[in-house]
């Protein structure tokens, strides 16, 4: 069998033996819609929750749209003018309208990727802002949820403005799903704020978190965002190529829910039997460790103890330039991990978060993991507990010798933000 993987912009040619059973893991096919602009309209008309985004835009003098950032493939240049246009028709002029990049701890944006990611018309004719994250002066603190979160957050949220959230929504393995709140918590808050809701996430297995829509992390963000006070919230759901297929609008609770309800068939993947092998690509807006991370965050739930995960993708960023103790340690047991964290040898609970993801796979799970990327030495690979690969068909060939006649192999062409809910089927 012959077939290929993404490695950023290019692709890398696989195959496999005949006898091998291959799953090719991706969301099911979504119908787009033919019409996305009149679609993004009616949801604007129909929110749910909620009055119109023009009736609450009457109470104030100034708006705040918060996007999310390159890291999540946005038609922002259709999503936002329907958008605006309801702000304006409640009084708010353009001048006084602002965008926020949520970028979480992300880095920040070049101008050009801005004029990709929002459109020139976008940017040009309004301010838009980084999200300093880094900057303690850009940030101001709101006190602490009722389980003990730290709330810190962009301090052009408190300001007396309209505060608006459009964003994407399908499943994320530390909240149960993206979208909705995710735009205030991690998307505009302080690192304190977003290394406790990662940690918390760590405490539980995938299974209990990722799809899940009322969970214990989820309860946290939702109760940031009520404190900050988000007003609406597009969300949207998007096919493989970012078309739109479903849009609502309205409370970000409720709005957010009607999307995943949509969603939620279209993300569960099937499966059967457990891979003695899974293979992943990358896609562009992978840049570092952070987003390539120890492979899919679901797949070891789809994988034999002992089986080989093989990744391919590029790291023109590096590790982590944000968070430095991913580099710094690499993937880590348990243990060793929460030993580092009691010592204050680790203070970053969100890279503290990474690190875990990536040590249940390598070792609760016993996977060996090796990785293809020209843009990281073997030192650097070797630190994060992987096996740098050299030639990637190669390293495909030594897997398959391993795991013997007819392999169970599951292959995730694209792994990007992308996650899929594993289902185990009889």
């Amino acid at each position: 069998m012959n077939t290929k993987i993404c490695y950023g912009s290019d692709e890398i040619d696989i195959t496999l033996p005949d006898d091998s059973k291959v799953m090719i893991a991706k969301q099911q096919d979504i119908p787009a819609y033919k019409q996305p602009l009149q679609a993004v309209v009616q949801a604007l008309d129909t929110p749910i929750g909620s009055p119109r985004l023009s009736f609450l835009a009457r109470k104030y003098n100034k708006a705040l749209i918060l996007v999310t950032d390159f890291t999540r493939a946005m038609p922002y240049p259709l999503l936002l003018p329907p958008l605006i246009d309801e702000i304006r028709a409640g009084g708010i002029t353009e001048r006084n309208i602002r965008i926020l990049i949520a970028s979480g701890t992300h880095r920040p944006m070049t101008e050009q990727e801005l004029i990709e990611h929002l459109g020139q018309d976008i940017v040009s004719r309004f301010a838009v802002w980084p999200h300093e994250w880094w900057k303690s002066e850009s940030l101001c603190n709101l006190g602490y949820t009722k389980n003990g979160t730290p709330i810190t957050v962009n301090k052009l949220l408190v300001e007396d403005s309209l505060l608006v959230g459009v964003g994407v929504v399908k499943p994320h393995r530390d909240a149960g799903w993206s979208g909705g709140a995710k735009i205030i918590q991690p998307g505009t808050s302080g690192n304190d704020t977003t290394g406790a809701t990662h940690w918390l996430a760590a405490q539980y297995s995938c299974e209990e978190i990722l799809g899940v829509t009322d969970n214990p992390v989820r309860e946290e963000i939702e109760e940031i965002a009520s404190r900050v006070g988000l007003d609406f919230i597009l969300n949207c759901v998007q096919d493989e190529s970012h078309h739109i297929c479903y849009a609502s609008a309205g409370d970000f609770i409720a709005a957010h829910r009607d999307n995943v309800n949509f969603a939620r068939p279209y993300y569960t993947i099937p499966f059967s039997c457990e891979a003695d092998i899974f293979i992943a690509g990358s896609s562009p807006v992978q840049q570092s460790m952070w987003s390539v991370g120890s492979g899919p965050n679901w797949a070891q739930t789809m994988m034999k103890k002992g089986g080989a995960m093989l990744l391919a993708s590029r790291c023109p960023n590096g590790i982590c330039p944000e968070h430095p103790e991913i580099e710094q340690f690499g993937y880590l047991p348990r243990e060793g991990l929460q030993n580092l964290i009691r010592s204050g040898r680790i203070k970053d609970l969100a890279a503290a978060s990474h690190m875990q993801h990536g040590g249940e796979k390598i070792f609760e799970k016993d996977i060996h993991v090796t990785f293809f990327c020209d843009d990281l030495s073997k030192e650097q690979i070797n630190n994060l507990s992987f096996t740098q690969s050299k030639d990637f068909s190669t390293s495909v060939s030594h897997a398959v010798s391993l795991a013997g006649p007819a392999p169970n192999i599951i292959i995730y062409p694209g792994y990007d933000f992308t996650t899929l809910i594993p289902q185990r089927s009889a």
